[in-house]
Formats: structure tokens, sequence, C-alpha cells
């Protein structure tokens, strides 16, 4: 039997190497780790899919050796002072930034210690809050048309007054028109990716309120209001994408499919994970909304 908790630790050494690998974004690879084992501990999937999703997390641990160590490993965990983390977390939900990755990154991280009981060395815990301190840092063209977005006034009025997470999560998944990711003016901009951390944030949110931050949580949605304006911008001349293919994260092969962006799996996490809490969502509809997304990454 696979000890997934074991994995979990793996999960959170790896995102606490993140700053040693670079910076933020270096955070996907043991974020990776955390939602693909999230996936077979809280969601009910056949045998044949959770042994692709193991292997996924094994290609993942050999080929990404500079974010493991078996010393931390290895090392007796304590009960470990989390204050610090939380107070990062709390940070990045009261002021948007990257997309909403330190939210969605701090929810990932409380749920996998609560999971742990708390118990991590401190070396780790040092680690991911200077994750969370990280991706408080962001540039001021992420969004195309918003220079600055952080500094300025982002008009909300036309949204639904969003009065509880479910809500906000129901539309982030129902509102899923998106654009190819494209060069303008000589900038980049991921225009399907602002969708897609639409629902792995508004996930996060519901995550955080579950697992007994609902003070939280709520505080998170003025900000995530923000992004959803924010990541629903045009470019000029496009037409939404149209996705050639459907896949469903319950079957072995999405699991199979050679992609190395995080983002497929942990994308798949919070599709399937609001799917099943909310049945009254129409699940084909939703897979063929979110597929061209899965499409798109490599």
């Amino acid at each position: 039997m696979t000890d997934t908790n074991k994995l979990l630790k793996i999960g959170l050494i790896a995102m606490s190497k993140s700053m040693e690998n670079g910076f933020w974004l270096h955070g996907h690879v043991g974020a990776e780790i955390l939602t693909n084992t999230f996936f077979i501990q809280d969601l009910e999937i056949d045998e044949k899919t959770k042994n692709a999703i193991l292997n996924r997390i094994t290609h993942i641990i050999n080929s990404k050796r500079a974010y493991i160590s078996d010393e931390l490993l290895a090392q007796k965990s304590k009960n470990a002072d989390i204050s610090a983390i939380e107070f990062e977390l709390e940070n990045n939900i009261n002021k948007l930034s990257t997309a909403g990755h330190g939210v969605i990154f701090g929810t990932l991280i409380l749920k996998a210690l609560q999971k742990l009981n708390n118990c991590l060395p401190k070396e780790v815990a040092d680690g991911l809050t200077k994750l969370l301190q990280n991706t408080q840092q962001d540039y001021a063209e992420r969004y195309y048309g918003f220079y600055d977005y952080q500094n300025r006034e982002i008009d909300i009025s036309n949204l639904p007054n969003f009065e509880t997470l479910d809500e906000v999560a129901k539309y982030c998944m129902n509102h899923q028109e998106y654009y190819e990711s494209q060069e303008i003016d000589g900038k980049f901009y991921h225009f399907h990716g602002k969708q897609i951390h639409l629902i792995t944030h508004s996930n996060a949110l519901v995550i955080l309120n579950e697992i007994g931050y609902s003070n939280l949580a709520y505080k998170g949605l003025p900000e995530l209001s923000k992004q959803i304006i924010l990541g629903s911008i045009t470019p000029p001349n496009a037409k939404p994408y149209q996705t050639k293919n459907i896949f469903n994260p319950l079957n072995a092969s999405f699991w199979e499919r050679n992609v190395t962006d995080e983002h497929h799996n942990k994308l798949a996490y919070a599709v399937i994970y609001l799917l099943k809490r909310y049945p009254d969502l129409d699940q084909e509809t939703i897979l063929q909304q979110v597929s061209g997304h899965w499409e798109l990454m490599r």
C-alpha cells in the first residue's frame, strides 16, 4: 500500500525548495505532487487511474531531484509553528498577486499540513514561508490592458454580488471562455492561463473554508472578483478557443498524457473536486469547456 502521507511530505519539501531553484513559479513542482496525492486521497477513482497518478508522481520525483531532499524526508518531523505560513497566506488573500498563486499554494500547504498533523521540519516550514512571501511580488503588466493592476481600481460592478464561496466557485466553473496565449505589442500574455487560475483560486478558497479557515477564505472574495474581471480580458481580433478533444481526469489515459506543464494536473484536481462537491453542475458541459486548457498544455 502506498504511503500517501509520505508523498504529501515530499510535495511540501519540494515547495519549500522553490526559492533555491529560482522563484515562486517553481512552487508548481511540489504543488502538483500535493494535488495528485489529494486526487488519490479525496476522490473516488478506480485502481487503474490511481496507478497512473502514482506513476506520474514517481516521474516528478525522479525527474526533479533538485526539489527533493532525502535527508529532510528521513528527518523526524515535529509539530511545526505554522503561524508565519498562515500570516503570509493572509497577505496573499488581502491583495491579488501572481494570479492567486499565493492563495492556491498556501491553501494546498495548509491542507497537507492538516493531514500530517502539522508535523514538519522547521527548515521546510521556513522554505514554505519564503515561497508565500515571494508570490506577493508581481509584474505590472500581467493582464493585457491593465497596466499596474495592483494599484488601480478594478470595476467589479458587472459581476454578481457573491455572498458565498460556492457561488463564486460555480461561476468560475461555468464561465470558461478563453483565448490562446499570445504576444501583443512585444509582450506575451497567458490568456487561457488566467482562466485556469480562476478555477484553481476559487477552489482554494472553498478548500480553505472546508479545513477550518472560514474567516480567511471569505476575505478572499473581493480579490478573486477582481481577478475574474482581469482574467476575462479579450485580446484584439481573437476568437475563443474551441477544443477538439474532451478529456476526463477520472480516466487513467488522462494521467498518461506526455505533458510537462504542472498546471495540467493541478487543474484536474480542482475541476473534479468542484464537480464532486456541486452535483448540480453539468459534468459533461464543464469538461468540454475546460478541456481546451488541457489541450493547449504541453
